[in-house]
């Protein structure tokens, strides 16, 4: 079994501004289309990898909190597969049997949003009260932070996720 995590667009604390040459949205107020979602530029792969699980299927990452882009609350995609191998940083073979989204509290995300350099980006943080995939459940889950503390020195996210080895989503 491999978990593949991606990074949301615009990926780290700065959020996801689309680049200079993307058309305005026709109502600013309005998010665009795909909740933010803007075409990579580059073929860079930055926050996004493949770990194979241990015998009882589970995976650890070790990454940054993700920063936040219009429309979407702040988010990690992941897809798990089964039947294949990760070789190389890459995974080849077997099928996707998940793909969801994992979120967080939105506690410890407005007192990250105010750290630095989470606080430089401009764009509105949308809460999961206004996401509407969060809101519909679409293959979300909602992550446990752990923290002793402030949330600047470190968090240990955790979540279970129940997977049909048989589905094709």
């Amino acid at each position: 079994t491999a978990l593949g995590v991606g990074g949301a667009n615009g990926g780290g604390p700065g959020g996801g501004t689309p680049p200079p040459d993307s058309p305005p949205p026709s109502d600013p107020s309005e998010p665009p289309p795909g909740g933010g979602h803007v075409e990579p530029t580059d073929q860079l792969t930055f926050l996004r990898g493949v770990q194979t699980s241990d015998r009882h299927g589970v995976v650890e990452f070790r990454t940054l909190f993700p920063g936040w882009y219009v429309g979407r609350a702040i988010h990690i995609h992941a897809k798990v597969h089964l039947g294949g191998r990760a070789k190389g940083g890459k995974y080849a073979g077997g099928r996707v049997v998940h793909t969801g989204q994992f979120f967080f509290e939105e506690k410890v995300a407005g007192q990250i949003a105010g750290l630095q350099p989470y606080a430089i980006n401009t764009v509105h943080r949308t809460t999961l009260d206004e996401d509407g995939i969060y809101q519909d459940g679409g293959s979300a889950g909602l992550v446990t932070l752990h923290h002793g503390g402030a949330p600047q020195h470190g968090l240990l996210a955790t979540i279970v996720v129940g997977v049909d080895p048989d589905a094709t989503p």
